[in-house]
C-alpha cells in the first residue's frame, strides 16, 4: 500500500484545503494510507476533512519539533507539503521523495537551496509566476506549472436565497503575525461590520474562520441571529453559495472559490502580506469584487513587493496598528460596506467570471494528482 505523510503550513486556511482536495483526489483514484503532521488551524481543518488515516500534531514550522517525529519517515513512502517549507526540507534531508505545493510562488524574493531538491516542485498559477520564474525558479531542480490549485465548486441550488450575510475571515493564524493585534483588528471589523448589518434588514449574519479566532469572537458578541462557526470546507461552500451577501478576507481560496458564485463579493482589508498583494490583483479585474485594502488611507505604510515574507508581514502588521488608532478610517471602511451592500452594481461580472476561469484553467488539482501518480505508480 502507498503511504503519504502529509504537511500543511498553519498560516490560514489555503496550505491545507489545497492539501486536501489533492489528497481526497488522490486516495479516491489510487487509494493508499494518508497521516496528517501539522498543528493549529491546518490540523484542525484536516481533522474536519474525511481524508486521513492518522494524524500526528507537530508544529511543522520548527524543525527541532520535526526531528522529534524523525521515527514517523520509516513508515512512509512519500511526503506532500503544501507550502510547509521545514517539512519539505526536513523530508529532503532524509532521503524521502518530496512533493512540494506553492500557491505562492509569486510572491517569493527567494527560496531555500534545500527547497529546490524536492522531487517535483508544484508552481500554481494563482496570480502571475511568471517573473518569478524568470528570477528565480531556474535554481529548482523540478518544477512543474499548474492551474490554480483549489476546485472550482459547481453552483449549488438556492443560489443567493438566503437572507444572510456571511463574513469569512480565513484561518488568521500564523507563527508570523502577532495574535493580539489580528485578534483585535477582526474585532473591530466585526463591529463595523455588525453596524453596516443591523441598518440593512438582512435576516442574519453567519462569520466563519479558524476555531481560536472564532471562540474569541462568539465570547465578544451575543447578538440574535448572528453566529460564528468553524466549518469544514464543504459545509462553507454550501454557507457560501446560499448566502444573499458575501464579505471575505482576500486570501487565494476565498477568490477562487467564489468565482463560480453569481453573488457580488466585498473583500476585507487584509490581515497578511500576500492577502496585500492579492487584494491589489483582485482589484485590476472587473469581476463584481470591491475591496478594503491599506493603501486606500493617506496614513499608508507602504509595503514592499518580492520582500522577505517575515519583513512583508511585519510592513502589513504596521498598518493594521495604524487602522486600530483612526477612528476615522472606521468610518469610511463602515461607509464602503454600507454602499456594498446598499448599492448593487449591473451584473455583467458573470460573464466575466466565466471568461476568467476559462483563461487560468480549473482542472490544477487534476493535473497535480495525474504527476503524483506517474511518479508513484511508476
Amino acid at each position: 500500500m502507498i503511504k503519504f505523510l502529509v504537511t500543511a503550513e498553519a498560516f490560514g486556511y489555503g496550505p491545507v484545503i489545497t492539501a486536501i482536495q489533492v489528497i481526497n483526489q488522490l486516495k479516491k483514484e489510487i487509494g493508499g494510507y494518508y497521516c496528517f503532521l501539522g498543528s493549529g488551524v491546518a490540523l484542525e481543518q484536516a481533522a474536519l476533512a474525511s481524508c486521513f488515516d492518522e494524524f500526528v500534531v507537530c508544529a511543522t514550522y520548527l524543525r527541532e519539533r520535526l526531528e522529534q517525529q524523525n521515527h514517523l519517515l520509516e513508515r512512509f513512502d512519500y511526503i506532500l507539503s503544501s507550502e510547509n517549507t521545514e517539512g519539505a526540507i526536513w523530508g529532503v534531508e532524509h532521503a524521502k521523495i518530496v512533493f512540494y505545493i506553492d500557491n505562492l510562488f509569486w510572491m517569493w524574493d527567494k527560496i531555500p537551496p534545500e527547497l529546490c531538491k524536492v522531487d517535483t516542485y508544484f508552481i500554481a498559477q494563482s496570480l502571475d509566476v511568471t517573473k518569478n520564474i524568470e528570477r528565480i525558479g531556474n535554481k529548482i531542480k523540478n518544477y512543474r506549472v499548474v492551474s490554480p490549485l483549489r476546485n472550482f465548486p459547481p453552483q449549488r441550488t438556492h443560489v443567493g436565497e438566503k437572507d444572510q450575510l456571511i463574513v469569512n475571515l480565513g484561518g488568521a493564524e500564523s507563527f508570523l503575525m502577532e495574535s493580539d493585534c489580528v485578534n483585535t483588528m477582526y474585532y473591530t471589523l466585526i463591529q463595523l461590520i455588525i453596524q453596516a448589518w443591523k441598518t440593512s434588514h438582512i435576516d442574519r449574519m453567519l462569520v466563519c474562520g479558524g476555531g481560536k479566532l472564532m471562540q474569541y469572537l462568539s465570547g465578544c458578541f451575543q447578538i440574535d441571529r448572528l453566529s460564528f462557526q468553524s466549518l469544514a470546507n464543504e459545509q462553507y461552500l454550501d454557507e457560501l453559495h446560499e448566502s444573499k451577501y458575501i464579505m471575505l478576507s482576500p486570501g487565494l481560496g476565498n477568490f477562487f472559490e467564489s468565482l463560480t458564485l453569481s453573488q457580488e463579493i466585498l473583500f476585507l482589508p487584509p490581515v497578511n502580506y500576500s492577502q496585500f498583494w492579492q487584494a491589489e490583483f483582485y482589484r485590476s479585474l472587473s469581476l463584481g469584487y470591491h475591496s478594503i485594502n491599506w493603501n486606500d488611507f493617506s496614513w499608508y505604510v507602504p509595503v514592499e513587493q518580492y520582500a522577505p515574507e517575515e519583513f512583508g508581514v511585519r510592513q502589513v502588521l504596521k498598518n493594521v496598528k495604524l487602522f486600530l488608532s483612526h477612528e476615522e478610517t472606521h468610518a469610511k471602511i463602515l461607509r464602503k460596506m454600507n454602499n456594498y451592500l446598499f448599492n448593487p452594481t449591473e451584473r455583467e461580472f458573470l460573464t466575466n467570471r466565466s471568461e476568467f476561469c476559462r483563461e487560468i484553467g480549473t482542472n490544477g488539482i487534476g493535473n497535480t494528482v495525474d504527476i503524483i501518480k506517474e511518479r508513484v505508480l511508476i
